[in-house]
């Protein structure tokens, strides 16, 4: 592996535990294995590594959701739906790469948060290319007055408070809560 990407994946972890104000460069740089001036080479600055983070936290997760739409595109709309839900909220909840987003996304550091909001919006709009053809094909109950952003926007609140209550609650609560959340949202629509 390379400087670089060493570099990014350690800072990622320590970013993730210790926030962007308690992440340090020299302790960044020492895990490493080089000195801290080192970084340079490779970084403009803190946050500059912070932004080359953002980008591949926001990448994985693409990936994450592309391997599920792609593992699951033989199952029927709702059954594969749920399981993108499942999937995005355990990566959401276990992995470094989703505390990472979790945390970054919620409470940016307040000298990037435009910023961070701005590579947000992009993600989002990412994420709603990926997710849209899905959406389509799900149809409102109520003669289907229910657009497509309004499913997104919907879909994306359950995610984001699943991936909240997995923090929180053993793996059988979640299980619990995830299927009633799920019973009641995909309600909507048949």
């Amino acid at each position: 592996m390379k400087t670089a990407e060493q570099l990014l994946h350690v800072a990622l972890h320590h970013f993730a535990e210790h926030s962007y104000e308690g992440a340090s460069l020299a302790r960044i740089a020492d895990e490493v294995g080089i000195k801290k001036a080192s970084i340079y080479n490779h970084y403009k600055n803190k946050d500059d590594l912070f932004f080359s983070i953002v980008a591949y936290v926001y990448k994985h997760y693409l990936n994450h959701l592309k391997d599920s739409l792609e593992a699951n595109k033989l199952l029927p709309i709702e059954d594969r739906l749920y399981m993108i839900l499942e999937d995005l909220s355990h990566y959401l909840s276990a992995e470094t790469e989703g505390k990472f987003y979790f945390h970054f996304i919620l409470f940016p550091p307040p000298s990037l948060e435009n910023n961070v909001h701005e590579q947000f919006l992009q993600f989002e709009k990412e994420c709603d290319t990926l997710l849209t053809p899905l959406f389509q094909t799900l149809r409102h109950k109520n003669t289907g007055h229910t657009t497509v952003r309004e499913k997104l926007d919907a879909f994306y609140c359950l995610l984001d408070g699943l991936a909240t209550q997995m923090s929180y609650y053993d793996k059988e609560t979640c299980d619990r809560k995830r299927q009633a959340s799920w019973k009641h949202f995909i309600a909507g629509f048949y």
